[in-house]
């Protein structure tokens, strides 16, 4: 069925008080020319097939290497500093660096709160803890320690900066990282997760201080605010 082309133009007709009144183009069946029928030929199966040609050695693909260890794997001296709230994946993160990295150091300032395996953090000696982690990683930019891993929270640029400035002193390459996990910016799961029985109140106030873009001109630029001198005398919870 085909529209008629031919019929003339149709125009609203009035009549009265009448409201336009629309004729409707009526279809005709119209004779159609047969259309042309083209061969279709199934194609034998036992048709040769040609070799594909040999891929050349240029454009052959590196064997495949184990998921993310080209993120892991470290060249040359470098400082690698951890950040991100309790609870992210610093941890384990710097276990794995540490395994595709054989000869690194992994320090943190927990590590002065654990009493035979008991987490026991006193904020009373929170500045003591920091001023003993400094040494330790000293002592090992002196002896060649590669890679020196920080598992901190290192929040804000001012908390790295000790450690920065003895990675230039001996010239170690400074890298930040962060855990992709997906819950790194979840205060209830960061809270969950935590070993050290961190609130997620005390996470969310971190998470919203959190300086996310540092450099190391930026950290050297840095200091302490003078509430967190405060708070890091001995006596100051």
């Amino acid at each position: 069925m085909t529209w008629n082309i031919k019929a003339p133009v149709f125009y609203p007709q009035i009549q009265g008080n009448q409201c336009p009144a629309f004729i409707t183009p009526v279809a005709s069946n119209w004779p159609r020319e047969p259309r042309p029928t083209v061969p279709w030929h199934r194609p034998s199966s036992q048709a040769q097939m040609r070799p594909c040609p040999p891929i050349p050695v240029s454009w052959a693909l590196p064997p495949p290497q184990p998921l993310g260890h080209y993120k892991l794997h470290l060249e040359g001296n470098v400082l690698v500093m951890l950040r991100g709230p309790p609870g992210s994946g610093k941890s384990t993160l710097a276990r794995a660096l540490l395994e595709h990295n054989p000869g690194g150091v992994i320090l943190s300032t927990d590590d002065y709160f654990d009493v035979n395996g008991q987490y026991c953090f006193d904020p009373a000696v929170l500045g003591e803890a920091h001023s003993w982690n400094h040494n330790r990683a000293k002592l090992a930019f002196e002896r060649g320690a590669n890679p020196i891993i920080i598992d901190n929270t290192n929040m804000q640029g001012w908390e790295m900066r000790p450690y920065v400035v003895q990675a230039l002193k001996y010239h170690y390459k400074v890298f930040f990282r962060e855990p992709d996990t997906w819950w790194k910016n979840k205060p209830r799961e960061l809270e969950r997760r935590t070993r050290h029985g961190v609130p997620s109140e005390r996470i969310r106030r971190m998470l919203c201080g959190y300086e996310r873009f540092v450099s190391v001109k930026s950290i050297l630029g840095s200091q302490m605010p003078k509430e967190n001198k405060l708070q890091l005398k001995p006596g100051k919870s």
